[in-house]
């Protein structure tokens, strides 16, 4: 029998001052559905450069928009969704940074990718949904 999956969600606006109490979150609700702390870590760093991708690109640095968290467990792994509803990321459109060539800014996606086990970008109509997925530790040894 396979398990059913949970799922907790919360909106928060656009603005930076309110990330650490979402980054939070995500730690709290990540640990509640098997991560260990090093992994949940891992889960809110990513989420924290999806959250500023959010406000500086699809938002434009504005305060007043709307980001949805959700964190679900099922099966072996734990899925972080942060959506917003501003302007869309074009994943086709991204370029890797040029890790020999460093820059100031650039490197969320790369950070997140090397992060979690699975990184998606979703078009749902209006806006980006990012989904990053940590699969949770099995008896037997550490994930990654």
């Amino acid at each position: 029998m396979s398990e059913a999956a949970r799922v907790t969600a919360m909106s928060i606006p656009s603005d930076p001052a309110g990330f650490p109490n979402a980054r939070r979150w995500i730690e709290h609700a990540a640990r509640a559905e098997g991560l260990d702390a090093s992994d949940a870590r891992r889960v809110v760093l990513a989420a924290s450069e999806a959250l500023a991708n959010a406000h500086r690109h699809a938002y434009r640095g504005r305060d007043d928009g709307r980001i949805d968290l959700e964190v679900e467990a099922e099966g072996g792994a734990v899925r972080v969704a942060i959506r917003d509803y501003g302007a869309a990321f074009d994943p086709g459109a991204y370029r890797p940074p040029d890790l020999a060539a460093p820059s100031e800014h650039g490197y969320g996606i790369h950070l997140m990718t090397s992060l979690v086990d699975h990184v998606t970008f979703e078009r749902p109509g209006i806006g980006t949904r990012v989904v990053l997925v940590k699969s949770r530790p099995t008896t037997g040894g550490p994930s990654r």
